[in-house]
């Protein structure tokens, strides 16, 4: 077994290399997806590699501290009028779910069980307990999830590129030769941000080591409690370790499995990102709303991923934010719930009950 702190640094040098490459290219958010691509090709490879749960949860707070301080205090009287928009989400939501599953069923071969679970955007855990009692093949969901989920960090930052050509603002940097690397106000902020993410796992909230200090830091920069924003290096550190976490996902996947979902993957991804354009286009036309804004709201990646191309873009993430985080505790709510629909659904399809998770993979 390979020694812990050895595998984080040769993990972290990966992840670098992949970070340093793609700022290189001048790619958008260079360093969450040079990491997260650098290190998949070294896990699919066979190359070791790991992180601490801990990092990966202190990623999420200096994360969650970036996105509240982009918030602005005049989007929280917003909020009201996104009901209309969250209420076209609860429609787009099961639709990107069934169609998902067609798309994914037809490209692999899988159950419908399987298919559904691995297009079900916002709670992978959930999304795995219910595959499992479903008796669907538990690897290709979470193969397929994470496989969408690198798709789309790859690909969005580039599309939004494209809609809007110079506005990237990039978010990280290298301290300046006469910045301090980190004032007394900035600890203060991310000792805060830290203490309401634990208090937020105690208390049970989903995410609670991205959503309390997204909501900490956006309370206190926005009354004025505190002025301060995270050092760059900081920053660039947490994407860092996002992208790492993302990649390490890959590690045992075989070249031959790796191209099946990836098929998947990419067939999924163009089918539901149709989806998500249409209902982006009803909400730009319907409520105004910036076409990009609602493009990031609707789509199916993550939240931490969404919000942050929100930021880097100067795309408005409370919105994008509020949308990502309603759907996730709208399906942590609803997919246990989900069984007996699936059932009926794989029955009308022509598929007898009981399927072993194994005939998924013939």
């Amino acid at each position: 077994m390979s020694n812990p702190w050895f595998l984080s640094a040769r993990t972290l040098v990966i992840g670098a290399a992949g970070g340093f490459l793609l700022t290189a290219l001048s790619f958008p958010l260079a360093w969450l997806a040079g990491p997260m691509a650098l290190v998949a090709i070294a896990a699919v490879a066979g190359v070791p590699v790991g992180i601490p749960t801990r990092l990966r949860a202190f990623s999420f707070v200096l994360l969650g501290i970036a996105v509240g301080e982009a918030v602005e205090p005049e989007a929280v009287g917003q909020l009201g009028h996104w009901i209309p928009s969250l209420l076209l989400l609860a429609l787009a939501v099961p639709l990107i779910c069934v169609v998902g599953m067609l798309v994914v069923r037809r490209l692999s071969g899988c159950s419908v069980a399987s298919g559904f679970y691995a297009s079900t955007p916002g709670s992978l855990t959930t999304s795995v307990i219910m595959a499992e009692e479903a008796n669907a093949d538990i690897p290709l969901v979470v193969l397929i999830q994470s496989a969408r989920l690198v798709l789309l960090t790859l690909s969005f930052p580039l599309l939004i590129e494209s809609l809007l050509p110079g506005q990237a603002r990039g978010i990280g940097a290298p301290v300046a030769a006469n910045e301090a690397w980190i004032t007394a106000e900035q600890t203060a902020l991310i000792a805060t941000a830290t203490a309401g993410g634990l208090l937020g796992k105690w208390i049970g909230l989903p995410v609670p080591m991205l959503m309390m200090p997204m909501f900490v830091s956006g309370l206190m920069n926005g009354l004025g409690w505190i002025d301060a924003a995270l050092p760059p290096w900081l920053l660039t550190f947490g994407l860092l370790v996002l992208g790492m976490s993302f990649g390490i996902r890959f590690t045992g996947v075989d070249v031959s499995l790796l191209r099946r979902i990836g098929i998947a993957g990419v067939g999924s991804i163009i089918a539901t990102t149709l989806i998500t354009v249409v209902f982006a286009f009803v909400v730009y036309e319907w409520l105004g709303v910036s076409f990009v804004a609602a493009l990031l709201a609707f789509a199916p990646g993550g939240l931490e991923t969404m919000t942050l191309i929100a930021v880097a873009f100067g795309i408005d993430p409370a919105f994008v934010g509020t949308h990502h985080f309603a759907r996730m505790f709208a399906m942590t709510a609803i997919l246990p719930w989900t069984g007996p629909a699936v059932r009926w659904l794989a029955r009308r399809m022509g598929e007898r009950e009981n399927q072993s998770p194994t005939e998924d993979l013939k």
